[in-house]
């Protein structure tokens, strides 16, 4: 159960109430996970839907490996919502079931391709450490160019945010 109410429409002021409706067009047509807690601030989430649909939609890097640096993220903070969210995307953007599954069960996956191996590398390296070590910076630079070091970044510091703030919400998995 979450620590937050839900929000109904009526008594909503109009900032919100555009946002609300723009967030609910999706087809399930309610306000979901992170959503439910930044709806309450309706500028943030409209910033929040900006970055979401760049790295869905406009990012450099394929998919495959924004969900692969998403999935690191959210498993890294044991952020449920978000993982059940991600693991589908993960598995239809193309990656391997067994390295979605090695994830989820905290282990290091067995990567077949070098662009994920190097973005395993750096995601980890960042979250664990801190700090990323020339090696894994500079296969991830070769892998994925500057920009889309730039944009992995971006991507795992943006999940860390959805991350916290569906466990700060105890948000729980099903809405």
């Amino acid at each position: 159960m979450s620590r937050l109410a839900s929000v109904s429409i009526e008594g909503m002021p109009e900032a919100q109430r555009r946002l609300f409706a723009e967030i609910t067009a999706d087809p399930a047509g309610t306000v979901r996970g992170p959503f439910g807690a930044w709806v309450r601030s309706p500028e943030l989430a409209g910033h929040m839907l900006a970055i979401i649909g760049f790295l869905r939609d406009r990012a450099a890097l394929p998919a495959r490996l924004v969900e692969l640096g998403i999935l690191i993220a959210v498993r890294h903070w044991d952020a449920r919502y978000a993982w059940k969210a991600h693991e589908a995307r993960g598995l239809k953007a193309g990656l391997d079931p067994d390295v979605i599954a090695a994830l989820g069960a905290g282990r290091a996956p067995v990567f077949m391709k070098a662009d994920e191996a190097a973005v395993f590398a750096f995601c980890t390296e960042l979250q664990e450490k801190r700090a990323v070590g020339a090696a894994a910076y500079a296969q991830a630079v070769e892998a994925l160019g500057e920009r889309g070091v730039v944009e992995l970044t971006a991507a795992l510091g943006f999940y860390t945010m959805i991350a916290m703030t569906v466990k700060a919400f105890e948000i729980p998995v099903t809405g």
